[in-house]
Protein backbone atom coordinates (compact mmCIF):
# COMPACT_ATOMS: atom_id res chain seq x y z
CA UNK A 1 0.00 0.00 0.00
CA UNK A 2 2.93 2.94 1.14
CA UNK A 3 4.23 1.99 -2.69
CA UNK A 4 0.77 3.37 -3.89
CA UNK A 5 0.73 6.45 -1.54
CA UNK A 6 2.38 8.72 -3.99
CA UNK A 7 -0.26 7.85 -7.03
CA UNK A 8 -3.40 8.12 -4.02
CA UNK A 9 -1.83 11.61 -3.24
CA UNK A 10 -2.02 12.55 -6.87
CA UNK A 11 -5.55 11.44 -7.69
CA UNK A 12 -6.76 12.99 -4.52
CA UNK A 13 -4.99 16.24 -5.04
CA UNK A 14 -6.18 16.43 -9.00
CA UNK A 15 -10.08 15.61 -7.62
CA UNK A 16 -9.32 18.48 -5.13
CA UNK A 17 -8.07 21.05 -7.73
CA UNK A 18 -11.08 20.03 -10.06
CA UNK A 19 -13.36 21.30 -6.88
CA UNK A 20 -15.11 17.61 -6.80
CA UNK A 21 -15.89 15.80 -3.48
CA UNK A 22 -15.52 12.17 -3.49
CA UNK A 23 -19.28 11.73 -3.94
CA UNK A 24 -19.57 14.07 -6.92
CA UNK A 25 -16.39 12.11 -8.33
CA UNK A 26 -17.69 9.31 -7.82
CA UNK A 27 -21.06 9.94 -9.51
CA UNK A 28 -19.24 10.70 -12.21
CA UNK A 29 -17.45 7.83 -12.98
CA UNK A 30 -19.78 5.09 -11.65
CA UNK A 31 -18.26 4.48 -8.06
CA UNK A 32 -20.18 4.89 -4.73
CA UNK A 33 -18.71 7.59 -2.34
CA UNK A 34 -17.20 4.52 -0.02
CA UNK A 35 -15.56 2.92 -2.17
CA UNK A 36 -13.29 6.05 -3.42
CA UNK A 37 -12.73 7.26 0.32
CA UNK A 38 -11.53 3.59 0.79
CA UNK A 39 -9.00 4.05 -2.47
CA UNK A 40 -8.38 7.93 -0.93
CA UNK A 41 -7.15 6.73 1.93
CA UNK A 42 -5.12 3.30 0.83
CA UNK A 43 -7.36 0.61 2.44
CA UNK A 44 -8.35 -1.00 -0.92
CA UNK A 45 -5.96 -2.12 -3.51
CA UNK A 46 -6.81 -0.01 -6.52
CA UNK A 47 -7.47 -2.34 -9.96
CA UNK A 48 -5.54 -1.09 -13.27
CA UNK A 49 -8.63 -0.53 -15.19
CA UNK A 50 -9.94 1.56 -12.36
CA UNK A 51 -6.74 3.50 -12.26
CA UNK A 52 -7.09 4.40 -15.67
CA UNK A 53 -10.40 5.30 -15.22
CA UNK A 54 -9.98 7.58 -12.49
CA UNK A 55 -6.96 9.30 -13.97
CA UNK A 56 -8.54 9.93 -17.42
CA UNK A 57 -11.67 11.60 -15.70
CA UNK A 58 -9.57 14.36 -14.12
CA UNK A 59 -7.35 14.58 -17.29
CA UNK A 60 -4.45 12.74 -16.12
CA UNK A 61 -2.54 9.53 -18.09
CA UNK A 62 -1.43 6.18 -16.63
CA UNK A 63 2.03 5.39 -18.50
CA UNK A 64 5.02 3.49 -18.28
CA UNK A 65 8.29 5.48 -18.58
CA UNK A 66 11.57 3.94 -19.00
CA UNK A 67 13.46 4.22 -15.23
CA UNK A 68 16.39 6.44 -16.53
CA UNK A 69 14.07 8.82 -18.23
CA UNK A 70 12.16 9.28 -14.80
CA UNK A 71 13.90 12.69 -13.56
CA UNK A 72 13.36 14.03 -17.23
CA UNK A 73 9.74 13.32 -16.66
CA UNK A 74 9.35 14.30 -13.25
CA UNK A 75 10.95 17.89 -13.77
CA UNK A 76 8.79 18.28 -16.54
CA UNK A 77 5.49 17.34 -14.60
CA UNK A 78 6.66 19.73 -11.64
CA UNK A 79 7.21 22.76 -13.76
CA UNK A 80 3.71 21.41 -15.52
CA UNK A 81 1.24 25.00 -14.62
CA UNK A 82 -1.34 23.61 -12.19
CA UNK A 83 -5.18 23.91 -12.05
CA UNK A 84 -5.35 26.19 -8.38
CA UNK A 85 -9.16 27.00 -9.74
CA UNK A 86 -10.94 25.19 -6.21
CA UNK A 87 -8.42 27.14 -3.84
CA UNK A 88 -8.98 30.41 -5.41
CA UNK A 89 -12.67 29.85 -4.85
CA UNK A 90 -11.98 28.75 -1.51
CA UNK A 91 -9.68 32.37 -1.17
CA UNK A 92 -12.50 34.21 -2.38
CA UNK A 93 -15.20 32.51 -0.09
CA UNK A 94 -12.98 33.70 2.51
CA UNK A 95 -12.23 37.20 1.52
CA UNK A 96 -16.20 37.76 1.16
CA UNK A 97 -16.59 36.77 4.78
CA UNK A 98 -13.91 38.80 6.11
CA UNK A 99 -15.40 41.42 4.08
CA UNK A 100 -18.85 41.02 5.14
CA UNK A 101 -17.65 41.33 9.16
CA UNK A 102 -15.44 44.32 8.43
CA UNK A 103 -18.67 45.91 6.59
CA UNK A 104 -20.85 44.88 9.89
CA UNK A 105 -17.83 45.84 12.71
CA UNK A 106 -16.78 49.35 11.03
CA UNK A 107 -19.56 51.35 11.02
CA UNK A 108 -18.69 52.91 7.51
CA UNK A 109 -20.49 56.19 6.91
CA UNK A 110 -23.44 55.88 4.19
CA UNK A 111 -21.06 58.30 1.97
CA UNK A 112 -18.55 56.11 2.24
CA UNK A 113 -20.47 52.36 1.76
CA UNK A 114 -19.52 52.06 -1.89
CA UNK A 115 -16.06 50.66 -1.34
CA UNK A 116 -17.55 47.43 0.17
CA UNK A 117 -19.86 47.13 -3.14
CA UNK A 118 -16.83 47.65 -5.42
CA UNK A 119 -14.99 45.13 -3.92
CA UNK A 120 -18.26 42.83 -3.59
CA UNK A 121 -18.09 43.42 -7.62
CA UNK A 122 -14.49 42.70 -7.71
CA UNK A 123 -14.93 39.76 -6.18
CA UNK A 124 -17.68 38.28 -8.34
CA UNK A 125 -15.69 38.82 -11.22
CA UNK A 126 -12.45 37.31 -10.33
CA UNK A 127 -14.96 34.48 -8.72
CA UNK A 128 -16.03 33.35 -12.48
CA UNK A 129 -11.90 32.55 -13.94
CA UNK A 130 -9.71 30.26 -14.03
CA UNK A 131 -6.38 30.34 -11.89
CA UNK A 132 -2.71 28.72 -12.21
CA UNK A 133 -0.33 28.69 -9.52
CA UNK A 134 0.69 32.31 -10.82
CA UNK A 135 -2.47 33.48 -10.72
CA UNK A 136 -3.74 32.03 -7.69
CA UNK A 137 -0.90 33.33 -5.98
CA UNK A 138 -1.37 36.76 -7.36
CA UNK A 139 -4.94 36.56 -5.67
CA UNK A 140 -3.56 35.93 -2.24
CA UNK A 141 -1.75 38.88 -2.52
CA UNK A 142 -4.76 40.56 -3.69
CA UNK A 143 -7.29 39.87 -0.90
CA UNK A 144 -4.71 39.68 1.49
CA UNK A 145 -5.00 43.52 3.07
CA UNK A 146 -8.46 42.31 3.80
CA UNK A 147 -8.11 38.91 5.53
CA UNK A 148 -5.83 41.16 8.15
CA UNK A 149 -7.89 43.71 8.74
CA UNK A 150 -8.39 43.70 12.53
CA UNK A 151 -11.37 46.28 13.78
CA UNK A 152 -10.47 48.16 17.12
CA UNK A 153 -13.08 48.45 19.45
CA UNK A 154 -12.98 52.21 19.41
CA UNK A 155 -13.15 52.79 15.63
CA UNK A 156 -16.81 53.46 15.67
CA UNK A 157 -16.13 56.40 17.49
CA UNK A 158 -13.62 57.50 15.36
CA UNK A 159 -16.27 57.59 12.39
CA UNK A 160 -16.49 61.74 12.39
CA UNK A 161 -13.03 62.27 12.17
CA UNK A 162 -13.39 60.14 8.76
CA UNK A 163 -11.96 63.54 7.06
CA UNK A 164 -8.74 62.97 9.25
CA UNK A 165 -6.37 61.15 6.65
CA UNK A 166 -4.81 60.00 10.49
CA UNK A 167 -7.99 58.53 11.75
CA UNK A 168 -8.09 54.53 11.91
CA UNK A 169 -11.41 54.88 9.65
CA UNK A 170 -9.50 56.57 7.10
CA UNK A 171 -6.82 54.34 7.32
CA UNK A 172 -9.20 51.47 7.03
CA UNK A 173 -11.72 52.87 3.65
CA UNK A 174 -8.26 53.81 1.88
CA UNK A 175 -6.91 50.34 2.58
CA UNK A 176 -10.26 48.90 0.99
CA UNK A 177 -10.13 50.84 -1.70
CA UNK A 178 -7.00 49.48 -2.79
CA UNK A 179 -8.07 46.62 -2.43
CA UNK A 180 -10.81 46.87 -4.82
CA UNK A 181 -8.15 48.26 -7.63
CA UNK A 182 -6.11 45.30 -6.81
CA UNK A 183 -8.84 43.26 -7.70
CA UNK A 184 -9.79 45.05 -10.88
CA UNK A 185 -6.23 45.03 -12.00
CA UNK A 186 -6.01 41.18 -11.74
CA UNK A 187 -9.18 40.19 -13.39
CA UNK A 188 -8.20 42.48 -16.42
CA UNK A 189 -4.95 40.93 -16.54
CA UNK A 190 -6.48 36.91 -15.91
CA UNK A 191 -9.63 37.86 -18.64
CA UNK A 192 -6.44 39.98 -21.32
CA UNK A 193 -4.25 36.25 -20.68
CA UNK A 194 -6.77 34.20 -21.23
CA UNK A 195 -8.34 35.85 -24.66
CA UNK A 196 -4.39 36.14 -25.64
CA UNK A 197 -4.37 31.92 -24.94
CA UNK A 198 -7.57 31.47 -26.99
CA UNK A 199 -6.19 33.73 -29.97
CA UNK A 200 -3.04 31.21 -30.24
CA UNK A 201 -4.77 27.95 -29.85
CA UNK A 202 -7.35 29.16 -32.48
CA UNK A 203 -6.92 27.39 -35.98
CA UNK A 204 -5.22 29.46 -39.06
CA UNK A 205 -8.31 29.13 -41.20
CA UNK A 206 -10.31 30.71 -38.62
CA UNK A 207 -8.25 33.76 -38.11
CA UNK A 208 -8.43 34.28 -42.21
CA UNK A 209 -11.83 34.08 -41.93
CA UNK A 210 -12.04 36.50 -39.56
CA UNK A 211 -10.59 39.13 -42.19
CA UNK A 212 -13.27 38.56 -44.54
Amino acid sequence: MNQNREIIEAIKNARKAKGLSQTSFGDLIGLPQSHLSKIEKGSVDIKLSSLIQIARALDLEVKLVPKKALPAVESIVAGFPRDRTAPALSVIRGAQKALDHIRHAAHIPNNHVDVFEQIDRALKGVQALNYDTDAYVRLEKAVSPILHINIPAELPNLIEGLNDNSSETAKLVRRLARVAKNLRELRNSLVHRHEQADLLERPAYSLEDDDD
